[in-house]
């Protein structure tokens, strides 16, 4: 009985190597893996292949068995580094978040290997968790060596945690592929100067910080005091701006998710007499932000500078012995020696951003602090600060959430902006406290009661040609399911014969991650609708094509919400009859209609577009679910939250 671990990068992933090596692996055996390019291509060559969201689903009894054992350690790990501080902040709290998402990959991977079957990991992507998975499926009973491996191509190579050189390497890659693959897909096809301009401005910021290194290696070896010098250097930079009122800290390449719902609150105070500051370490988001025209600090170059050169700071050698010794006293705990080297270096990053932090809380009298992506590590150090300052603090919940156990764990902020009382009600049910729920409406929606149907086709009409006397229809999904591209094929043809325009909106989520796998399935729509009339995108804007539509179509996307609120005709389908319980069924209240069969598809459409039908029944249904999902939809949101910010 075998358990290997694979990673790879998307698209250094050569799906023939794979399958040839687990041929040589005997039956019985399961591939589990996150990769649904290798999934598909693996079951059509006949192995037991199986996506790992839907082995081990995020909601359910085994979803609760799950968060409950990944609760319990990272309580051991919580309590065991709870005297490892600097300057009253917790190193822990750096990363207490991005550990205990990375224990529940443990404990899902755990689960899998009840199975007692030979079992082949394969994910996109490194985590330093995977050393403890091989650990565990030895102790089961596996064979099972502490290497893990990386598949490049057709090469494959393994290392082990001891191997730390290597690992750091392959994260560091990782990290620039991610880092290159936002920056390609970031634009669309357009280029443009702003475009150019962006681009340059982030490989400027990658070319300082190499350059700003080997300027503290030569100060280091002329003996200079380089401690004083860069933090010194930082303190100039951030203590500008005294009188800011509100500080945002963000780490998200997710605009449409997390930074949407805070642009009508920054345009807001633009207008206010409030001074305020945006603040993030992320390249990627510092490139969305940069897109928009969004004023902000990046603190990237100032991070990653320090985070190199804080190993010959005195205050680092006295933590990294003490970290030594947590992992030498506690090696009796589930993956500490297999995650020593993690932790030394989310300790490094966390003591740095701790740095910085101090400089911009101790140079302005902030009366609010906002973490965007609240869980993230800037964010919640900046958290920490807030609460041992006595700053008020607060994040916004995104959007619609199912309960997911593990999401119990995600705020860290007092206070959660809630955008209806579909949203109070979850994080109630997860255990958050209602004084810290403050019901306000998604700003992301204030002005979509401004939208004008009639200008939205015109802006359509130039941008893409699309005929604005003819009716609309988007379709606009959460993901890709399986045969996807075989229906939207056919519904284009449809929507030809009938003379309705069609625009497919692609989820922007595959601008960069599963890129290969989209593209694939567009090949295959191109191939089928040769000579046929739609329009495919994954950069128009979703309000200004809701707003031009006679008709949207989605699975359970958070799409559907922007278009009751929008006051348009729903449908939802679910072709692929895949289990949809625990999302917001929009047709459940009336305000869509849900449909499993294609042919029930056109049929309806027709009764929509052409003969008027269910129209009636469908704006009774949005009323019912308004209040659930934007909580007074009056355009008011942002001034809610605004006042809040400021109180």
């Amino acid at each position: 009985m075998r358990c290997e671990l694979f990673f790879s990068y998307e698209k250094d992933l050569d799906v023939e190597t794979i399958n040839n090596y687990i041929e040589t692996i005997p039956n019985p055996k399961q591939i589990v893996t996150d990769n649904s390019i290798l999934h598909e291509f693996l079951q059509k060559n006949g192995n037991n292949s199986k996506m790992i969201s839907e082995f081990i689903p995020d909601d359910g009894p085994i979803a609760e068995e799950i968060y409950k054992k990944s609760k319990i350690l990272h309580n051991e790990y919580k309590k065991t580094f709870k005297d490892l501080e600097y300057n009253g902040i917790l190193i822990f709290s750096g990363f207490d978040n991005p550990l205990f998402r990375q224990l529940i990959i443990l404990f899902k991977a755990e689960k899998i290997l009840e199975e007692k079957i030979n079992t082949v990991f394969i994910f996109t992507g490194f985590f330093d968790i995977f050393f403890v998975i091989k650990k565990i499926a030895k102790e089961i009973g596996y064979s099972s060596s502490e290497n893990i491996g990386i598949i490049e191509g057709k090469k494959i190579s393994y290392f082990n945690y001891n191997s730390s050189v290597n690992v750091k390497s392959y994260q560091e890659r990782f990290s620039r592929k991610r880092t290159y693959n936002f920056l390609k897909y970031s634009f669309g096809k357009k280029i443009t100067l702003n475009n150019i301009k962006i681009i340059y401005n982030s490989l400027i910021q990658i070319c300082s910080l190499l350059t700003k290194q080997m300027y503290y290696k030569i100060r280091t070896i002329l003996n200079t005091n380089y401690n004083e010098l860069l933090i010194n250097k930082i303190y100039q930079k951030l203590k500008s701006n005294q009188n800011t009122k509100i500080a945002f800290f963000v780490t998200t390449s997710r605009e449409d998710l997390y930074l949407k719902p805070w642009y009508p609150v920054f345009e807001l105070l633009k207008k206010s007499s409030t001074s305020y500051e945006i603040f993030t370490s992320d390249l990627a988001t510092s490139i969305v932000l940069s897109k928009e025209n969004i004023p902000f600090i990046n603190l990237f170059n100032y991070l990653y500078g320090l985070e190199r050169e804080i190993k010959k700071f005195d205050i680092w050698n006295e933590i990294k012995i003490k970290l030594e010794n947590i992992v030498k006293e506690n090696n009796s705990i589930i993956g500490m020696n297999e995650l020593s080297n993690y932790f030394q270096s989310q300790s490094r990053r966390t003591l740095a951003i701790i740095l910085i932090l101090d400089i911009i809380i101790k140079t302005r009298n902030l009366k609010s602090i906002v973490a965007i992506a609240d869980g993230e590590m800037l964010e919640n150090i900046a958290v920490s600060y807030a609460k041992k300052n006595n700053i008020q603090n607060f994040s916004l919940l995104p959007g619609y959430i199912s309960p997911q156990p593990f999401l119990s764990e995600w705020f860290k902020v007092n206070k959660i902006f809630v955008h209806g009382l579909d949203g109070y009600e979850a994080l109630l049910k997860l255990g958050y406290e209602k004084n810290k729920l403050l019901i306000s409406g998604n700003p992301k929606y204030d002005f979509l009661n401004t939208l004008i149907s009639h200008y939205a086709k015109k802006i359509l009409e130039d941008q893409i040609r699309i005929d604005s006397k003819k009716p609309l229809i988007i379709i606009a999904m959460s993901r890709w399911h399986d045969n996807d591209e075989l229906w939207m094929s056919n519904f284009i043809k449809y929507c030809n014969d009938n003379h309705f325009e069609i625009i497919i909106k692609i989820h922007p989520v595959y601008k960069s991650a599963a890129r290969q796998l989209s593209e694939i399935k567009l090949d295959k729509i191109s191939k089928n609708c040769k000579n046929m009339k739609y329009v495919i995108s994954y950069d128009l804007d979703v309000p200004t094509l809701l707003s031009a539509a006679e008709l949207i179509i989605t699975d359970f996307s958070n799409v559907g919400i922007e278009a009751i609120l929008l006051d348009r005709p729903l449908l939802t389908v679910n072709f692929s009859n895949e289990s949809f319980e625990y999302v917001l069924r929009y047709h459940e209240y009336g305000s869509s209609l849900y449909i499993e069969k294609y042919q029930d598809l056109e049929k309806i459409t027709k009764e929509i577009i052409i003969e008027k039908k269910y129209l009636r029944e469908l704006s009774n249904g949005r009323r019912k679910i308004i209040e659930l999902v934007n909580y007074k939809n009056d355009g008011k949101a942002g001034e809610r939250i605004l006042n809040s910010l400021n109180h």
